[in-house]
């Protein structure tokens, strides 16, 4: 399958820093260490889009929907955040009513989140 690779720097045990954005991790791979230049791995599926800018939780960041694709079963959408795309897949059911230019928040959830080795 696809994945997100962001490339971020591990500024704590269980934390990367993407732009002005910490995002933790559930796990880091095999020789990360703190400082570091990583890749943030994160499964589309597991990423979640919300309409507005007002970022409310952990592991969120703003974005602008560049791309929708809807073919059925999901729908993939691709977010611009800071000069990084980041690609969700989503069922239709919990697609949220947004449309390309529009400013949204990406959730990765810290259980879908990995560091590793750049």
């Amino acid at each position: 399958g696809t994945s997100n690779l962001l490339p971020a720097k591990m500024t704590g045990a269980d934390q990367v820093r993407i732009g002005e954005h910490d995002i933790r991790v559930c796990q880091s791979g095999e020789g990360v260490a703190q400082g570091q230049d990583v890749l943030l791995m994160t499964r589309p599926e597991e990423i979640y889009i919300h309409a507005g800018s007002d970022r409310s939780s952990e592991n969120q960041v703003n974005g602008r929907v560049t791309f929708i694709r809807d073919v059925g079963a999901t729908i993939e959408i691709l977010v611009d955040c800071g000069g990084h795309e980041i690609s969700s897949l989503m069922t239709p059911k919990v697609f949220p009513e947004v449309k390309v230019g529009q400013d949204v928040i990406v959730e990765m959830p810290v259980d879908a989140c990995m560091a590793l080795a750049a």
